[in-house]
Formats: C-alpha cells, sequence, structure tokens
C-alpha cells in the first residue's frame, strides 16, 4: 500500500484550478426579502411575534394566582398545587429540544404555528380538568408546545429589518 506523505498531498492541490468555486443560487425574490417589506408587514409581525411569546409567559405564572382556589377546588396539599407551576417550567426546558431542530428541518412557521395551536389546545383540558392528574399532564403539554415560541421566535433577528424603520440600531 502507498503511503501519502504530505508533499503528495500538497503537491496534488492546485490554486490555480480552471473550474470555479460552485455558487449558492439566491433562493429569495426582491419582495421576499425582510428588508423590503412595507413598514405594516413588519410591524404585524413584531407584535404578533411578542404576543405569543407573552401569552405563553405568561401562562407560567397566572396559574400562581389560582393556587389557592385550586387546593380548595381539588382538596390538594399547597406542594401538589404547584406542581403545576413545576410542570409547565420542566415542559419549557423541555420544548427547545424538539422545536429548535424543528424549526431547522421544516422552517420556522411550521413548528411555531403546531407549537402554539397545541398551546391553546391544551389550555381547555386545564380549564375544564375536572381532577389534578389531568390538570398537571395538561400543564406539562402546555409548557412543552407553548415552548415553540420561546424556542424559534428567539432566533429571529430583527436586524434585517429595522434598517427600514429609521431605529438607531
Amino acid at each position: 500500500m502507498h503511503n501519502q506523505t504530505t508533499n503528495d498531498i500538497e503537491n496534488s492541490i492546485s490554486l490555480d484550478d480552471p473550474q470555479s468555486p460552485p455558487s449558492i443560487p439566491d433562493g429569495l425574490k426582491e419582495e421576499d426579502r425582510p428588508v423590503n417589506w412595507p413598514s405594516s408587514k413588519k410591524w404585524s409581525i413584531v407584535v404578533s411575534t411578542s404576543l405569543a411569546t407573552f401569552v405563553v409567559s405568561f401562562g407560567s405564572s397566572v396559574y400562581s394566582a389560582a393556587i389557592p382556589h385550586i387546593q380548595a377546588r381539588f382538596s390538594v396539599s399547597p406542594d401538589t398545587a404547584l406542581l403545576g407551576i413545576t410542570l409547565y417550567v420542566i415542559g419549557f426546558a423541555l420544548g427547545p429540544m424538539a422545536w429548535g431542530p424543528a424549526s431547522e428541518l421544516y422552517g420556522k412557521r411550521r413548528p411555531l404555528f403546531l407549537g402554539y395551536a397545541i398551546f391553546c389546545i391544551c389550555q381547555l383540558p386545564c380549564a375544564l380538568a375536572q381532577d389534578v392528574p389531568l390538570l398537571l399532564t395538561f400543564r406539562f403539554f402546555s409548557g412543552l408546545a407553548g415552548s415553540s415560541s420561546l424556542a424559534i421566535l428567539g432566533g429571529i433577528s430583527l436586524a434585517g429589518t429595522s434598517c427600514c424603520w429609521g431605529l438607531p440600531w
């Protein structure tokens, strides 16, 4: 078997290669570039994504106001009633491990809408729960699904659109 030396490898590489390097085609049309969007579209995206993130984050803290009522309604200890917050936040912690890669594979829109839809659907069993296990299960799934907005929207940069807004950054 022939062992290539460093010189053999260096000599086999030529900097004067007549082939041009492959180019990456630019897939976006001019009207699809965020910089060229009208201000109304930019602001509607900023407002809607901010509200989605607010609602999901608010869901983790609003539960604390209901803890005394949950204790009385289901006759459970304060620790058991607090599990709703704990499981929601555990869902927040675990969700990005699925939503992040999903946004890389399928784009940001599909996983974001899917996660937010599941989050909204999971609120109904929480509101209508007749027992604690059902409430706690859907609190976990709410956090898991709601974390899609935290995982995906955190990666959206406004830098590409802010140059046309007259903002200093």
